[in-house]
């Protein structure tokens, strides 16, 4: 304890817990680091697309997902839906890691498609398939 500080204050600061919380950062940051990294090799509606899915695939698995989103996801059973956003929730990390590797966008796509569709099981997979192309990930 420092100066000044009471034993009643003490026991007091002992018994509350103190909550530290980490999460993703905000889509358009997110987007925008990638941006950084991917320089002129990379375009930014790919980016964009790899992100927005990535950010709402992490909305669903928190249970926050908004229904009117039009997501591309919202229309299937809850439990499919969270089949396939656990296979595309990428972290930050990991889209770092494909855009720093990546030559080309042609690249990037072919990268993250292996990524999320490789183990997918054929149900996942027949719904994945459409949801990346609607994110321009195809």
């Amino acid at each position: 304890m420092g100066m000044g500080a009471t034993d009643t204050c003490g026991r007091v600061m002992a018994s509350f817990g103190a909550v530290v919380a980490l999460d993703y950062p905000a889509l358009e940051e997110e987007l925008a680091i990638l941006e950084f990294l991917g320089g002129d090799r990379l375009e930014r509606s790919t980016l964009a697309g790899m992100v927005e899915l990535a950010s709402v695939s992490r909305s669903i698995l928190e249970g926050s997902m908004d229904a009117d989103i039009h997501s591309g996801l919202t229309n299937i059973p809850p439990d499919l839906a969270a089949a396939v956003a656990e296979r595309a929730a990428l972290t930050t990390a990991e889209l770092v890691l494909l855009t720093r590797g990546s030559r080309s966008g042609a690249e990037l796509v072919a990268w993250y498609r292996r990524g999320v569709l490789e183990g997918a099981t054929p149900e996942v997979e027949r719904v994945l398939l459409p949801v990346l192309a609607h994110y321009g990930l195809a």
